[in-house]
């Protein structure tokens, strides 16, 4: 019957597609724990997580909970780091 081969059809083609996301999910969840490995120094109050203990110590002392001091004078983004402005600037509103 031409429709069961179509449910048939339909059927092994949503399987596919939930096996495919299936291990999309599977990827991301060991990349994620990989990471987390990786990153052995982990802020308390918000959870960032830095493989270098002064990147570390950089966030819990100039970033960590306190406001972003550096503002785009063009689109009023504002940052927690001067260089981190200047990288914005030179990418997103670069003259020419």
């Amino acid at each position: 019957c031409i429709q069961s081969v179509d449910l048939y059809q339909e059927a092994e083609y949503v399987l596919n597609e939930a096996l495919e996301s299936q291990n999309t999910m599977r990827q991301y969840v060991i990349q994620e724990l990989q990471n987390k490995i990786e990153n052995k120094f982990i802020c308390q109050t918000c959870g960032a997580s830095y493989k270098h203990k002064r990147n570390w110590t950089r966030h819990m002392k100039f970033e960590c909970g306190l406001e972003p001091q550096y503002s785009c004078i063009l689109c009023s983004k504002r940052f927690t780091r001067n260089s981190t402005l200047i990288r914005h600037v030179n990418t997103h509103h670069q003259f020419t």
